[in-house]
């Protein structure tokens, strides 16, 4: 695994932004925590209650925002409600998260230049939007179906496509979210 922690962009701080301590399913030994649900630890007035003793994979996890210096401080999580998951293993590439309504978020001018970039780059870029209630969310791959669109520079092209991208994930039929296992 890359080690993430040499790699933060300097003066990047969560701050008040707690996007990931709500969004993101949790199932390791010393935390267990369903997606879009508020972490055990998470504090009312923002922060981690166990921050100094936070389990490893607290530690050890960072949003995109946290790593890539191109992505300005408008791509905070809680700021631009759309989560840069870095994706691990060989193929690497981004996943875009939004917490919010996502026909609003992913096809506004930065996410879709953010996408272009990675289709043109040969990135892999995928988004990652609920289904239905009850089900996990669709992951898509937009590369191939985007390569056009981006080809054309044509930022009303690439909008469509993404409308066309988020119709189909609304359509697919994901598994149901499982609960965590307390063993």
């Amino acid at each position: 695994m890359i080690e993430l922690e040499s790699k933060l962009v300097p003066g990047r701080e969560c701050g008040g932004c707690t996007a990931c301590c709500v969004t993101l399913r949790i199932e390791q030994p010393t935390l267990k925590k369903l997606a879009d649900v508020p972490c055990q630890n998470l504090l009312p007035e923002g922060g981690c209650g166990i921050y100094k003793n936070r389990p490893e994979v607290c530690r050890t996890w960072y949003c995109g925002w946290r790593i890539m210096p191109q992505l300005d401080d408008g791509w905070r999580p809680d700021r631009s409600k759309i989560i840069v998951r870095l994706n691990g293993g060989e193929e690497g590439g981004l996943t875009l998260q939004p917490l919010g309504k996502a026909s609003e978020l992913l096809t506004s001018e930065k996410v879709l230049r953010i996408v272009g970039a990675c289709v043109e780059g040969g990135v892999p870029i995928y988004i990652s939007v609920p289904t239905k209630p009850n089900k996990c969310h669709a992951l898509l791959h937009l590369n191939n179906a985007f390569k056009d669109a981006v080809a054309s520079r044509e930022l009303q092209l690439v909008q469509i496509e993404m409308l066309r991208a988020l119709e189909h994930a609304y359509q697919v039929e994901t598994d149901p979210i499982v609960p965590i296992n307390d063993d």
